[in-house]
């Protein structure tokens, strides 16, 4: 006859009960918002009525077109080659705007978004450089990989979510627009990864556009005709003969 005894610590009985009660508060937050969703669309409802109620117009459509030189579609406005374009200046107000300085699309585009000047919004060009190493990264957003992951061979499987930061400052104006109960919806427009938690009354849609999510942390490539003495930022060395 033998007899067997185990001893089973402490940190087996929280594990359990840790990994129970984040399952309970699972199951409870996913049946608390079932529950709440007819509530929250018609509260969602009657916020938007409220604030269409007070507006001049019900709808209004910003349309950016990125890159495209005016006097170029002045001229084939003249020349009626742009039926469009032409019937939705002659339905509302055209007129030239001042651009940002340096005068790029990352730039522009976040003036745009939140009316501050680059000093205010931090965008200065498409990339800058990394203060503790001086290797180039996207203006706009800083990718690092996950802090943990399992390494199989030369394959990795990620453990976690990647870091994404955003690194451009001030609010866009949609969020404003969110905060007094107008909808919006923000199709391609740049600069606009990653896109924020909006909630339920602030913008309906996001899809982003320009300097959104690259092939990997900091993936640039160099091609030119000299032969490559360097790596580039991702240990890369690519030439053409």
């Amino acid at each position: 006859m033998f007899s067997l005894f185990a001893y089973i610590g402490p940190g087996a009985g929280i594990a359990l009960f840790s990994s129970f009660l984040a399952v309970l508060v699972a199951m409870f937050s996913a049946l608390l918002g079932l529950l709440t969703w007819p509530v929250r669309r018609i509260w969602r409802a009657m916020r938007g009525r409220r604030a269409l109620g007070h507006a001049r117009v019900k709808r209004v459509v910003v349309l950016g077109l990125d890159g495209l030189d005016p006097g170029l579609v002045e001229e084939m406005l003249e020349a009626g080659e742009l039926p469009n374009l032409a019937k939705i200046r002659q339905q509302g107000t055209y007129t030239r705007l001042g651009t940002t300085w340096p005068p790029l699309s990352p730039v522009a585009w976040s003036s745009f978004s939140t009316g501050s000047n680059p000093g205010k919004h931090n965008i200065f060009d498409f990339i800058q450089r990394r203060l503790y190493d001086y290797r180039v990264e996207m203006s706009s957003v800083r990718i690092r990989p996950p802090r943990r992951s399992l390494s199989i061979g030369k394959y990795k499987i990620p453990l976690a979510r990647p870091r994404v930061e955003a690194l451009r400052k001030s609010r866009p104006f949609w969020q404003e627009l969110g905060d007094h109960g107008i909808f919006t919806a923000v199709l391609r427009v740049p600069i606009t990864f990653p896109p924020k938690n909006f909630t339920a009354s602030s913008c309906r849609r996001c899809a982003s556009r320009i300097c959104a999510a690259p092939k990997g942390p900091s993936h640039y490539s160099v091609r030119t005709t000299r032969p490559a003495r360097r790596p580039t930022a991702t240990g890369e060395v690519i030439g053409l003969p």
